[in-house]
């Protein structure tokens, strides 16, 4: 499926374009597309379907990381607090060693701890 048919299928079910994103008013659901390859592990990916659809989404660890990522460079601090919402919700079912090797790796393990806590 390319971009131009994920977009025509987002606008039928009630999603709106606002920036990068893609959201749902009425269930606040966040979705980005992505033009370049997954930059995250793909083990980590989760398929559900909605309305007979297929959804690939990207592992929470690699979202937190991503939005932490945001929050330390580009200045974009709101981001922040994505993530430790991303964090506390999932916490349970991360996988830590994953999630605090690729914040190393993306220097943010700093801002990691922070939410963690």
């Amino acid at each position: 499926m390319d971009r131009e048919e994920s977009e025509s299928i987002l606008r039928d079910i009630g999603f709106t374009h606002e920036q990068r994103a893609w959201i749902h008013p009425e269930t606040d659901l966040y979705v980005e597309i992505f033009s370049s390859g997954l930059t995250g592990s793909y083990n980590l990916v989760r398929t559900f379907e909605i309305e007979e659809v297929p959804v690939a989404v990207l592992g929470v660890e690699d979202l937190i990381v991503s939005r932490l990522v945001m929050a330390k460079f580009w200045k974009t601090p709101e981001v922040e607090d994505f993530a430790e919402k991303m964090y506390s919700r999932w916490s349970k079912e991360i996988d830590m060693g994953y999630l605090d090797s690729l914040a190393k790796k993306q220097n943010v393990d700093d801002l990691l701890r922070a939410i963690a806590r």
